[in-house]
């Protein structure tokens, strides 16, 4: 089975998806708020990467579909287990790009995020 889910693919999504420099009118954006950072995505080129973000989704693992979701620290695997990458921030890009096209919901608000394992949010991806 073939994977499109690598650093690389989601990286150049994510980028693809932002505004570029001469961008006169931003007022349109689509806000995201990841881990550490807050941007705005362009709603046009989301919507042109749409059909890739959701099939870099579907392969995280099966519990990121669950009504609890799971934590942010497992999303470094694949839903065969393997591991697809090692940063945090091409993770944190994924779920952004999620949460871009209503994909991705946090299960809990970011002030209780310190509770959980790592101080890590617990996402889950809904249809």
């Amino acid at each position: 089975m073939t994977t499109i889910l690598n650093p690389e693919t989601v990286s150049e999504t994510f980028f693809s998806c932002l505004y570029r420099e001469d961008a006169a009118d931003t007022s349109n954006h689509v806000r995201v708020r990841g881990i550490h950072v807050a941007l705005g995505f362009n709603p046009d080129y989301l919507a042109k990467a749409g059909a890739t973000i959701v099939e870099l989704l579907m392969e995280l693992p099966v519990e990121f579909h669950e009504e609890s979701g799971e934590s942010f620290l497992q999303a470094c695997r694949g839903k065969g287990g393997d591991q697809w990458t090692g940063e945090h921030k091409i993770m944190d890009q994924l779920f952004m790009l999620g949460m871009g096209i209503g994909r991705v919901v946090e299960c809990a608000p970011r002030y209780l995020w310190a509770a959980f394992p790592g101080g890590m949010p617990y996402y889950r991806i809904v249809d």
